[in-house]
């Protein structure tokens, strides 16, 4: 028995076990394009996601794990102001819940570059960590995809 998942991110088990609120579905176009920019991801760049939402180095590792641990993604639009432009804002995690919070962007590059920098930015969720620190010039970030 598997217990902590397996190391490679399956992208089309996770997107089974989503849910989305707020009037959002899986055939929104900024969605789509979500879905489609994690595939494109390496392996360690679909990894620096999980953890960006969820706090965790892996996913359930089958559908019944999913189910038995009562696992899923849960994406909610925006909750910036209707008339924030959408381009400007970054996606937010809630790593307690596994919540994704996905700005509605105006082109999947502009999705790539947001989702990238968060996930990227975000490498730590202890704050006494140093090397988590984004303010410090010598913590360099490889953004490969």
């Amino acid at each position: 028995i598997l217990i902590c998942g397996k190391k490679e991110i399956n992208i089309n088990l996770l997107r089974r076990h989503t849910n989305y609120s707020s009037g959002l579905s899986a055939s929104n176009e900024h969605i789509i394009w979500f879905w489609e920019v994690l595939q494109e991801f390496s392996e360690e760049n679909k990894s620096k996601f999980i953890r960006f939402a969820w706090a965790q180095e892996r996913l359930p590792s089958d559908d019944d794990e999913f189910i038995v641990t009562h696992t899923r993604l849960m994406i909610k639009p925006s909750s910036a102001k209707k008339t924030t432009n959408q381009d400007l804002l970054l996606p937010k995690a809630d790593t307690c819940f596994f919540n994704l919070e996905l700005p509605k962007y105006s082109s999947k590059s502009v999705l790539r570059e947001k989702l990238l920098l968060a996930i990227t930015m975000s490498l730590s969720m202890n704050g006494d960590d140093p090397d988590s620190r984004v303010d410090d010039p010598d913590n360099q970030f490889d953004i490969n995809y």
